[in-house]
């Protein structure tokens, strides 16, 4: 165990950093109370190198402003005990990393993650003069206890500046302006590029993920190491790029799907310019999708309503998604037709059935993007074929199915 430092006693080491190690460490209160914190510990001040001393400083005042931000990690407390600075913060031990997975991840978390990070950016990129966060990486963006997203990790965060220092984790996420000054200076849009390639690779899962950057990652390469010159050149080339997420996942959210497309654009005339612009094309896609999606759908006997996807989620892993294929429903009571002797039509999709429908009724949920090719349509719940065989529901002429018997 560590040497405690003023009122707190160190426990293991969460991170390293260079010489700045993170640990968890309990904190010592009036009254006997303890509490449980992160405490970041700088190596010792010296007085012929104020480089340690500017950094520990540099932090504090980058927090200090962003401390009633409810999607930051929160600055408790900071001090200088026997030379040695510190910075107390709120344990926060879950990180987005830790919900990466080799399958694609759930849009709801993508679109939560996004939102939240971009409300902490605006904080910072809103600030006078603006700050930078430098490394919106996976492990920098926090879960806490009610399962929101908090940005931290303020390390090379401040003015724009031209002297990050790399690592292989950062890389892989790192703008080609703050790679190359040929290419622009460091702008907020900067911040957004990383956060959009974090988004990427969640939606995608790795092993999805890793074909897209065939440059990059070695597919006779088991353990998937990568050089951080192979993700330098990857950013630095303009004319690479990434398919969008909707493309390589069908069921993918195309809105959101653009969202990302826009974050990872790499010219900065084509990029998201502000966390501002971000959060306005999130509430776009979110209005276009519920525009589209039927707000119940049928459970057992019942009718469910559908949760918006801003409503909490929860944080974990998730399998492939089926939002774009959610099966139409029926108002609860309302008749399926006004003409008794209209043909009905069944919905199925994944073994989900919904219905029944007049042609009618069916040509207002394919145009609302309810009923996709992808399903299937019958008039007995017996005999099943492609809704596409339906005349009229996707521009086509086909005969409508005679009822089966």
């Amino acid at each position: 165990m560590a040497k405690p430092i003023d009122r707190f006693r160190l426990h293991e080491a969460l991170e390293t950093h260079g010489d700045i190690v993170l640990y968890r460490a309990d904190e010592e209160l009036p009254g006997g109370a303890t509490r449980r914190v992160q405490l970041k510990v700088f190596p010792h001040l010296s007085p012929k190198d104020k480089t340690i001393e500017t950094r520990f400083h540099s932090q504090v005042r980058v927090m200090a402003q962003l401390t009633s931000n409810a999607y930051v990690v929160p600055l408790l407390s900071a001090g200088v005990t026997e030379n040695q600075p510190w910075i107390a913060m709120e344990l926060l031990a879950n990180t987005f990393a830790g919900l990466r997975g080799e399958r694609p991840g759930d849009p709801a978390v993508i679109e939560k993650m996004l939102r939240h990070v971009a409300l902490a950016l605006a904080a910072m990129h809103g600030a006078t003069p603006p700050l930078l966060h430098n490394a919106v990486v996976p492990e920098n963006i926090h879960v806490d206890a009610l399962g929101n997203f908090r940005l931290g990790g303020f390390d090379s965060s401040g003015p724009a500046a031209s002297d990050i220092a790399y690592t292989a984790a950062t890389i892989q996420y790192a703008p080609p302006e703050m790679l190359s000054q040929e290419l622009g200076r460091a702008v907020p849009a900067s911040d957004l590029y990383a956060l959009g390639h974090v988004a990427y690779e969640y939606a995608l899962g790795s092993r999805l993920y890793r074909p897209q950057f065939p440059a990059v990652f070695d597919p006779k390469d088991p353990k998937h190491e990568v050089s951080s010159a192979k993700w330098m050149a990857w950013h630095y080339s303009m004319g690479a790029k990434i398919p969008p997420v909707a493309e390589l996942i069908k069921e993918f959210p195309p809105g959101l799907s653009e969202v990302i497309s826009h974050l990872t654009a790499k010219p900065l005339s084509d990029r998201t310019a502000s966390a501002g612009a971000l959060l306005a094309e999130l509430d776009r896609a979110a209005g276009a999708r519920a525009a589209a999606v039927p707000t119940a759908i049928p459970v057992g006997g019942g009718v469910a309503p559908v949760a918006p996807i801003r409503s909490a989620v929860p944080v974990r892993s998730f399998g492939r998604p089926a939002t774009a294929a959610a099966a139409p429903a029926t108002p609860a009571g309302a008749p399926a037709s006004a003409d008794p002797n209209a043909t009905r039509y069944y919905c199925r999709l994944r073994g989900r059935m919904t219905g029944p429908f007049d042609l009618a009724t069916l040509q207002r949920h394919v145009r609302q993007g309810a009923v996709s090719r992808f399903h299937e349509v019958s008039t007995d719940r017996q005999n099943w074929r492609p809704v596409t065989s339906v005349e009229g529901l996707f521009g086509g002429t086909a005969a409508a199915p005679a009822a089966e018997t």
